[in-house]
Order: C-alpha cells, then structure tokens, then sequence
C-alpha cells in the first residue's frame, strides 16, 4: 500500500484541551450494579476506552462476545469505542495478535491492556467493570484530534486525514500513534455466520512520537494512502460510507492507551436506532404476523429497512424505502416452532447503517391441537389393534367401561 506520511513538529501556544463526556450509563462494582452518571471532563481520568477484541472466523467461540460487545456499544451509554481482529483475515490483526501473545479466542483488550477478559462471559458485567476501571483511572495530559474524509478525483480514490497530538504537560511526552481503518459491517463472518463488526482492514499509520513540553508541543500528520493494497480490495462511495477511521496514543511509560478518537469519512450521519420491532410474541409456526418500527434520518434521507428474523445479527429481508419518520409495517411467517429475538436496522440512500433495534423475542410453539383431534386420535388408537368389529363387541372390558 502506498503511502506519504509528512509529520511537523512546532511550537504553538497552549490549546484547551478536548473535553471527553460520557453519557448515561452503569457504574458496576465488583459485586453489584448500580445507575449513576460516571462521566466527567478534563485530563485527570474519564476517557474514551480503546476495546480490542481478538478472534478468528476458525473458532467455534466468540459469538457472546460479539453480541454483547455490540449491545454495550450500540446502548449509547458507554464511552468506548471497539474495534475487532480477525486475526486469520487481517494481517494488521495478526500482527497486532502476536504483539499481545494471543494464544486462544475470544479475549479482549481495554487500553491496550489495562484491563483482559479472556474467554466468553455468562453476561455483560464483566465488561462494564473493566470498561469502568479503564475510564477512571489517571491518564496523561495530552489530547488527540481526528478528521478523516473521502476524497475523489478523475485518477483516484482515497481516504485523506489529518491527526494532531496536542501535550498539555510540562514535561515531555513519549508515546506511540495508530491508527486505523475500520469496517462497520464487516465483510467476515464468524462460524456462526454472525458479520462482525467495526473489524480492523489495516493500519494506516503505527509510530514512536516524541512532543515537546507544553505550550510548544503540537505534533500534527497529514496522511494519503491509496487502496490498492490487499486491506482495501475496493473502494467506492457505498464501501466509503461504511468505514471508520481510529486513533490512539499510547504512553510509553504506561504502555496503556490514553486518547482514542475516531472520524466517519462523511459528514453525513447514519439513521436513528429503530425502534424496538412491535407485534406478535407468541404463535405458530405458518401463520403470518405484522411488526412495526421506525426510524428517523438526520439528513432527512428515504429510509430503508433490514429485518434479522432469527437473531444472527444478520439482515434476511430489506424493505423498500420510506419516508424518514413514517412507521413501517413488514409481514413474516416462521416455518418451524422455535424462540427467536428479531431485530431491524435502518439505511439511508448513501448505504450507511443505523445500530440494530433492541431484540423483541418472539416463540412460536408447537401448531395447536384442537380437543376433537386428541379425541380422534385416541380412538384410532383403541382401535388398531382390533382385526374386526365382532373384535370389539366381544371385549367385555369395553362395555365395562362404558356402564363406569
């Protein structure tokens, strides 16, 4: 992959520093979970969390992890920002694999390893904790800035973007930038047919920096890479819209993460989250059931709608176009009984992806039998294994119970 990297190193006045905020969410201690705000401005702990989940589309596991990585990050009320490596479709992630010594999928990464889960987890706790643990401990205070876009011209197709690393200390910083580029819905499957999601294609940028004691340190890049490269197979505007580019500074001292930013490469914004599908939970199987949801773009833009009726996180039936706002209406019909959490995600014209709904679990149980067909059913039973009707009047123990 050919690339032009030119870094400037200069002196500046002192910049603010970029405030991180956390929304809503769920502070966990070590035994119990309780609601309460965790988030916070400045340079002293609250942080965007770097979450880096290793797999490999050759293991039977890391379908959980998969789903609750997701749920956690699609709710909104984490400040974390997750990116997966398949380790057998990326070389990056391969690379990346053998620098954390890998052994065995799933595990995850949180700032670069501040905190490991290694194997599946029974729920989502162990997450928040370590999400939780990461965001509030003592970072340095430095700040990163990102914006990556898309760019097109008669000779080429290419991401362009600039990255800047701002010290705000009085000493000087040592630490490592790198960056990424990240594919939302990802081209790789799991075992279980599952996609993954914001899967790393390759590393745009991996270096040493060195930025002067503050008010002179300002570290700025500007990078240009094309994709002709085996991490970007092809690259049009649909492709364009569904990647993400990421950024972490990483402290030599602490070998952890201490900024994370990421840039969509259109200023475009994908669709709402849908909402929670509304119709049937219970019925059986041939019948046809009506569900309801809806969506809203910000742009405005015709929405469309992607149905998972099985719970793979896997879309089966996209809809035609709505309005942005108006309430839609999909007819599905099971062919077999079973348990099954369906969910819906919205796209606009320009493709880009809204978060999957929230699950409506639905059962279809076994075709209902009516009283006259157990009836039925029992007396051709009785029945067989009589060779005649003489058979049957000669069976006292019938008319036995017939006088009972």
């Amino acid at each position: 992959m050919n690339r032009k990297i030119v870094v400037v190193l200069f002196g500046c006045l002192l910049i603010a520093p970029t405030v991180f905020v956390s929304g809503e969410t769920i502070s966990v201690d070590k035994e119990y979970i309780i609601n309460e705000k965790i988030g916070a401005s400045g340079f002293s702990g609250f942080h965007t969390v770097l979450v880096e989940y290793f797999s490999s589309s050759t293991s039977s596991k890391g379908f959980a992890t998969s789903n609750q990585l997701y749920d956690l990050y699609s709710s909104g009320n984490y400040d974390f920002q997750y990116v997966t490596l398949v380790t057998d479709k990326s070389k990056a992630a391969e690379n990346r694999s053998q620098e954390f010594r890998v052994r065995d999928y799933p595990i995850v990464y949180f700032d670069g390893g501040h905190q490991i889960l290694s194997g599946e987890q029974s729920s989502i706790i162990p997450y928040v904790n370590a999400l939780a643990e990461s965001n509030s401990r003592e970072i340095n205070d430095v700040d990163l800035q990102l914006e990556a876009y898309w760019t097109q011209c008669p000779c080429h197709k290419d991401i362009v973007g600039d990255v800047r690393v701002i010290n705000n200390k009085d000493d000087e910083y040592n630490g490592r930038l790198v960056i990424s580029v990240v594919e939302i819905n990802s081209r790789w499957e799991d075992q279980n047919g599952r996609p993954y999601d914001y899967a790393i294609l390759d590393y745009i940028m991996d270096a040493k920096i060195t930025i002067e004691k503050a008010p002179l340190g300002k570290y700025a890049t500007d990078y240009f890479w094309y994709t002709a490269g085996a991490g970007f197979p092809r690259l049009d505007r649909s492709a364009a819209a569904n990647l993400l580019v990421v950024a972490s500074i990483f402290s030599d001292s602490t070998g952890f993460a201490d900024k994370t930013a990421v840039s969509r490469l259109f200023k475009d914004e994908p669709p709402a989250k849908p909402s929670k599908p509304n119709g049937e939970s219970n019925g059986k199987p041939g019948d046809t059931y009506t569900y309801k949801t809806r969506s809203t773009d910000p742009e405005g833009d015709e929405i469309q709608y992607g149905w998972d009726w099985d719970g793979d996180y896997k879309v089966d039936e996209w809809t035609g176009f709505y309005p942005s706002g108006q309430e839609v209406s999909t007819l599905h019909t099971w062919d077999s009984k079973g348990n099954y959490n369906i969910r819906v995600r919205a796209r606009d014209k320009l493709e880009i992806e809204s978060f999957w709904s929230d699950p409506l679990s639905v059962s279809m149980p076994l075709n209902r039998i009516s009283r006259h067909s157990l009836l039925s059913n029992f007396v051709l039973r009785f029945l067989s294994k009589y060779t005649s009707f003489t058979d049957v009047l000669n069976d006292k123990h019938i008319f036995k119970a017939l006088l009972y």
